[in-house]
């Protein structure tokens, strides 16, 4: 394994801007813009959008590869925006990555509401808790929406304009204000004042797929204007980046401004506070709270959503994985120091957001991050994301990472406690690799398959595992990975591929 290493520069954190009052320019931009949509008194009097679009979302987060091709998901979509009382429905079925793709051609029904600050799942029509996750998305989509974002400009007391910037060769001006503590910038074209995207930055702590990312920058492109019949004037295409990366296109062909069925649901009490319970519920699921096993002599496993292990070489230990967050490892590392545990470094296996989700933990403790190959760009990008708003321990203390990169098959320890770390370089997992233990026959599959509940997903996985098996002629009794505890290997090769 060899060394690499980062440059401290990239670990230093971009101080907030300084309180700034709002300016007459700023204000003229913004009427301006609101202008070019139909006037701020036609804006202001709608209380309720219904949305009918196409949606193409990019799994950005876990597909082969980090920046693309992705899988994706389509989405017939119909959402109802309440924007007075900032709510928020969204009913579509699904066929793609989000649904059983490799099991049938179907569409797979979602539903979810976010009111008075409680997200809901909808369940035979009725609301049940949901994520608390998607209240911030819902909540910033409708204050930061094309018909409510400059009227909340318009409103903050920072409203402002800023330096020109250049967006697909053409010059904008950027009207800048801070809502809820969230900078936010529209980008208004230079030549009219028309608006054509807003950018902001947000830390999401909640949700598992982007909380590894500290402060998510998200900018939404609006396009395909059209003149409403009641002379507003709204964009038919929205698409959606995230840190840069493609994450969102819908393509609207139907609007309907305050709809006379959009009466919405009615919550009491009791509703509302057992969501926000539920919601609380799931969020404290994402610390380390584990229960051991013992998979064999030195081998300890710690179950959960993502599981983590402990392997113990000679007098010192190495964590298999580091996912969720920098809080659950701050987790692991307490629990193992607890233990009498000296930690020799942490072994990633994969590219997932949410399995390298703990990795800047280590680093900010000085424990060395050992990593495939073809993980290394997408890793200095994690431990170089900023934390601003919820600064985690690297951003308190900013360190150099030590990251061994593993490239070929390559041993750690020696005798009964030797383990080789071996790249699987397959189809489906390009970007992980395998751990396997000679003295147990036991082998680690990474994310690559998972068994359990008497099937295994997917069959084609797990054709992978079995070549890679063959290709290192390994002697295997047992596996075990990131989402299934222990099996013998001949029992899940009897199992069935995941029923319809």
């Amino acid at each position: 394994m060899r060394l690499l290493t980062i440059s401290f520069a990239a670990f230093v954190g971009i101080l907030p801007a300084a309180t700034v009052a709002a300016t007459p320019e700023g204000r003229r931009a913004a009427e301006q813009a609101l202008d070019m949509l139909g006037g701020a008194e036609k804006l202001r009097g709608v209380s309720t959008v219904r949305l009918h679009a196409m949606v193409v979302t990019n799994a950005i987060e876990q597909s082969n590869r980090p920046e693309g091709p992705y899988f994706d998901t389509y989405s017939d979509l119909v959402e109802t925006r309440w924007l007075d009382r900032l709510a928020l429905l969204s009913e579509a079925r699904r066929r793609g990555a989000a649904s059983p793709w490799w099991l049938r051609a179907e569409w797979t029904p979602s539903a979810f509401l976010v009111q008075q600050g409680a997200a809901f799942a909808i369940r035979g029509g009725k609301p049940v808790p949901g994520s608390p996750a998607i209240v911030a998305t819902a909540e910033e989509s409708l204050a930061l929406g094309p018909e409510r974002v400059l009227l909340n400009g318009l409103a903050a007391p920072d409203l402002r304009l800023e330096t020109q910037r250049s967006l697909h060769s053409h010059m904008h001006d950027v009207l800048a204000f801070t809502w809820k503590g969230v900078p936010v910038r529209v980008l208004l074209l230079a030549s009219n004042r028309m608006p054509v995207a807003v950018e902001y930055s947000r830390a999401r702590p909640l949700n598992v797929l982007f909380a590894p990312w500290g402060d998510v920058d998200t900018r939404v492109e609006w396009e395909g204007w059209v003149l409403e019949p009641n002379g507003i004037v709204y964009p038919r295409r929205w698409q959606t980046f995230v840190n840069g990366f493609p994450y969102e296109t819908r393509t609207i062909d139907q609007v309907d401004f305050d709809p006379s069925d959009a009466a919405g649901f009615a919550l009491d009490v009791k509703q509302v506070e057992a969501a926000r319970a539920s919601g609380a519920a799931q969020a404290s699921r994402l610390h380390f709270r584990a229960n051991p096993v013992d998979v064999a002599p030195g081998i300890r496993l710690y179950p959960g959503a993502w599981n983590v292990a402990a392997i113990t070489i000679g007098d010192e230990t190495y964590v298999l994985e580091a996912p969720i967050s920098s809080a659950f490892s701050a987790d692991v590392i307490q629990r193992l120091s607890a233990d009498g545990r000296h930690l020799a470094g942490v072994i990633t296996t994969s590219d997932s957001w949410p399995h390298i989700g703990g990795i800047r933990e280590y680093v900010a403790q000085q424990i060395p991050v050992t990593a495939l190959d073809l993980n290394a760009p997408i890793l200095k990008r994690l431990i170089a994301a900023p934390f601003r708003t919820l600064p985690d321990s690297l951003a308190k203390r900013p360190t150099r990472p030590s990251l061994n990169i593993v490239s070929k098959p390559t041993d750690i320890g020696s005798g009964n406690e030797r383990m080789r770390l071996i790249p699987f370089r397959s189809a489906s997992g390009e970007r992980q690799m395998a751990i396997y233990w000679p003295a147990h026959r036991l082998l680690y599959t990474s994310d690559i398959m998972t068994a359990a509940r008497g099937q295994v997903w997917m069959p084609q996985y797990r054709s992978e595992v079995a070549e890679l098996i063959r290709r290192e002629r390994l002697d295997v009794e047992r596996v075990f990975g990131m989402h299934y505890a222990p099996m013998r290997w001949d029992e899940v090769q009897r199992l069935p591929g995941m029923a319809p």
